[in-house]
């Protein structure tokens, strides 16, 4: 053999014959460089061994013999300065119908292809590649900078290195897989290999594309994806059907990239991702700076993701997103730290806009987006902190639904709408058994935000919650917030509703949800309740320790046809207002309460509850079983009148109640005005177990307006979601006689 290798040299400088690639099994000596003179085509039809050689300048090398195989051991490709200029426009090694190449210890380099190429260095149809600690560097083609993989091919690289492979567009056209392209039924398994700076500017796959018809399917074990560039899909595009499984692999960029769609990741056309451990950091996007699902018509595109580590990050968009109704996010056991967004929802965004992470733009989000969607994402067991968005620090949700479950949320930040959660058109979002400690908000909701959409925190903490209005959530537009189970939600104000400010939509508190150290800036301690809103509190809800500056230490109402029922237990304790209603204060609403307590609760008028500031309706039903252990009063103007007690005879209207203030007891009188000045009248009915208090403006009329309007907000217990929109009476009632309204 080495004689062989010295006769070839010397016949080559002697310019005695041309040389190409051997087409029997060859060594070269220790250094030695065989420059190809002869660029045509070679076809091996027996199986061949090269060894230890700098192969240079080699035209084109084809098997297509099935059961062939080229070995390549400690061997180097370089084609600098040839291009592979033949009609097929395949890649320099060509591996066909069922034949074989492996390689080890082997180096493609700086091979060029035709404009039209289709593989760099490799192009295997139906055939097999496996390589071991193989480098692919600076090879360029039309699609498959590296290698393209079609018709079923089989590709496997253990400790291999693909860097600074690029596709470049024939004539305009479409280029995939800055390194890899995986097409029609091909499959591909990675272990420990690494993907440095391949690009697919004018394409899809900076680093691997997998599409074409058929299946082809990827799998990728301790894999690192780094500072890969596309326009879709920076490192890995999936496209038609294709399936991708990746196992502790990470994605790192350089902060900045070309891709619109999927800054590591974009899932498409049927396509499935799985991503189980490892981590992504410093990766961008227009849409999904992370991972981009987006399906098409029916046709479901999914990402499953557990216990990824996303991290230290500024992005022009969510991490995670998705486009449209059918695409599906899954994500368990996440840990999301140090993302800030330009966007809206720093982990997750869904709906018309996308899920992004920055922090100016009001459109974006930092982990999780959907566009146009019904989908449904899944957050489960993860850790969120030092997140910022625009809206949505953890997730921006336009329609469809989304589970944070089992989760750990810190220190996140949105700068136009809700710190972790923002929710629209229609969204469902259930966050259960997770905690957010520190979410705040520079506009409104530090926790969560819904405009036309659905809330529920279910065995949830809520802590350090912040924002000028809405320190926990804000709830607008027939929006609907649930707390139910062992949730705690605690924040802080400058405006009005430490916790919670419900606009013209309905907050339900449910089965021990407690509402604690709750401090407004103004109105509403715990709830601040305006324009047709409508709050309930039942099954031993509480709100407690909780104060506002103004009125409404647990809950204010302002503008019209606003409603608060309190009923099975719930209980208003230890509240404080600075002017009005310790517990309770209204202006142009109404308050019922059956089965309820209010105790302990402070301020300088209507320590209970206040009636104030209006020549329109305000009025406070009690029904049956309530505790009231301090005084109601009218606040008109300035000016705070009837400091009396309210204490329903449980002979006369089987209720109970009790009172801790003096001056109180005895019975119902015959009749009643409490706090009637500045010609307002305010009336006590007691009827078949209801016991009211009104205040009305001018007119005259029966008290059963007033008994039917007590009757209706009794109904409302059977749905406390919904309120009857029959108006209040405003005609006054001057006097009732209790017995005559008792037997009535």
């Amino acid at each position: 053999m080495r004689t062989a290798v010295l006769l070839s040299v010397l016949s080559y400088t002697l310019g005695v014959q041309a040389l190409k690639w051997p087409t029997a099994s060859y060594s070269c000596t220790t250094g030695q460089v065989y420059t190809c003179t002869d660029t045509s085509q070679v076809t091996l039809s027996s199986s061949v061994t090269y060894s230890n050689c700098n192969f240079k300048n080699c035209g084109p090398l084809r098997l297509k013999t099935s059961g062939t195989t080229l070995t390549l051991t400690d061997v180097t490709i370089d084609g600098t300065g040839i291009a592979s200029t033949d009609a097929d426009d395949e890649g320099l090694l060509r591996i066909l119908s069922g034949s074989y190449l492996v390689a080890t210890r082997t180096t493609f380099k700086n091979i060029t292809g035709t404009p039209a190429s289709l593989g760099g260095a490799l192009y295997v149809k139906g055939s097999t590649f496996n390589g071991i600690n193989v480098i692919f560097d600076s090879n360029t083609a039309s699609s498959g900078g590296a290698a393209y993989l079609i018709n079923g091919a089989s590709f496997s690289c253990s400790g291999c290195t693909f860097k600074n492979n690029v596709v470049v567009p024939d004539s305009g056209s479409t280029t995939y897989g800055g390194a890899l392209a995986v097409i029609k039924s091909s499959s591909l398994t990675l272990s420990t290999t690494t993907f440095t700076n391949n690009r697919a500017t004018s394409g899809g796959g900076g680093a691997v594309y997998l599409g074409g018809s058929g299946v082809s399917t990827a799998s990728a074990t301790g894999t690192t994806f780094t500072s890969n560039v596309a326009l879709d899909g920076g490192a890995v595009l999936l496209d038609s059907n294709s399936v991708f499984t990746a196992t502790d692999c990470n994605f790192y960029g350089s902060g900045s990239s070309l891709a619109t769609n999927g800054g590591a990741l974009q899932i498409a056309a049927k396509s499935a991702l799985t991503w189980t451990g490892g981590s992504c950091a410093g990766v961008d996007a227009t849409h999904g700076a992370c991972v981009y699902v987006t399906s098409e018509n029916t046709a479901a595109s999914t990402a499953t993701i557990k216990n990824v580590v996303f991290r230290d990050s500024s992005i022009s968009s969510s991490l995670l997103e998705t486009s449209n109704a059918v695409s599906r996010i899954s994500a368990t056991n996440l840990t999301v730290r140090n993302i800030n967004t330009l966007g809206t929802g720093a982990v997750l965004a869904s709906g018309v806009s996308v899920f992004r992470a920055i922090s100016e733009d009001v459109a974006h989000f930092a982990i999780l987006s959907r566009q146009y969607g019904e989908g449904v994402h899944v957050l489960d067991g993860c850790t969120f902190s030092g997140l910022t968005a625009v809206s949505g620090g953890i997730a921006s949700v336009q329609t469809g639904s989304t589970v944070i479950s089992n989760s750990r949320i810190t220190n996140v930040t949105g700068t136009a709408g809700a710190g972790a959660v923002t929710a629209s058109l229609g969204a469902v979002v259930n966050i259960t058994s997770s905690s957010i400690n520190g979410a705040s908000s520079a506009v409104a909701g530090g926790a969560v935000m819904a405009t036309g959409a659905t809330i529920n925190l279910v065995d949830t903490t809520v802590t350090l919650a912040s924002a000028p209005k809405g320190g926990v959530a804000y709830i607008a537009e027939k929006s609907t917030l649930g707390c139910y189970g062992s949730s705690t939600l605690s924040g802080t104000a400058t405006a009005n509703g430490g916790c919670i400010v419900n606009s013209g939509s309905s907050v339900l508190l449910s089965d021990s949800c407690t509402l604690t150290n709750c401090v407004a800036g103004q109105g509403g301690g715990g709830v601040y309740n305006f324009e047709s809103g409508n709050t309930t509190l039942r099954n031993q809800a509480v709100i407690h320790l909780s104060s506002a500056a103004t009125f409404g230490g647990a809950i204010t109402t302002d503008g019209a046809w606003s409603h608060v029922y309190l009923h099975d237990q719930s209980v208003l304790r230890n509240n404080s207002a600075g002017i009005c209603g310790g517990g309770l204060a209204t202006a142009t609403d109404s308050f019922a309460l059956d089965q309820s307590i209010l105790e302990l609760n402070r301020a300088p008028c209507g320590p209970i509850a206040c009636l104030r500031n209006t020549t329109e309706v305000g009025s406070l039903y009690v029904l049956d079983g309530v505790t009231i252990g301090g005084v109601v009063d009218w606040l008109i103007g300035d000016l705070c009148n009837g400091q009396t007690a309210i204490v329903p005879d449980p002979g006369t209207s089987g209720g109970t109640a009790t009172t801790d203030n003096t001056g109180g007891g005895g019975g119902v009188p015959t009749s009643a005005v409490i706090g009637g000045t500045v010609g307002a009248f305010t009336t006590v009915v007691v009827s078949a177990g209801i016991f009211a208090v009104a205040r009305y403006g001018k007119g005259k009329k029966d008290v059963q307006n007033l008994q039917a309007s007590a009757t209706e907000l009794r109904m409302a217990q059977e749905n406390p979601l919904y309120i009857s929109p029959a108006p209040m009476t405003e005609n006054p009632i001057y006097e009732v006689d209790f017995t005559d309204t008792a037997q009535s």
